[in-house]
């Protein structure tokens, strides 16, 4: 599944921070209660990778998880 998927490659990141208009996302389990950060450019294309519960926000671009769902759809599907 995506979100297992993720929380793998997200504990790897551990020393990363996803940043979004200007707060720090809390990193681990926690992020699917807070926000999924997607732009507006790509929210259309990786929308249905994403699990319906998880919300998906059209916010500033989060970078490492763009780079994840890049990488995920090239690997994965």
């Amino acid at each position: 599944m995506i979100i297992d998927l993720f929380e793998d490659w997200w504990k790897k990141q551990q020393n990363l921070k996803l940043i979004a208009t200007g707060r720090r996302i809390v990193h681990g389990e926690k992020i699917f209660n807070k926000l999924v950060i997607i732009n507006e450019k790509v929210s259309e294309d990786l929308r249905p990778l994403i699990p319906l519960k998880v919300p998906c926000i059209n916010l500033i671009i989060c970078r490492y998880w763009l780079y994840f769902f890049k990488n995920i759809k090239k690997s994965h599907i």
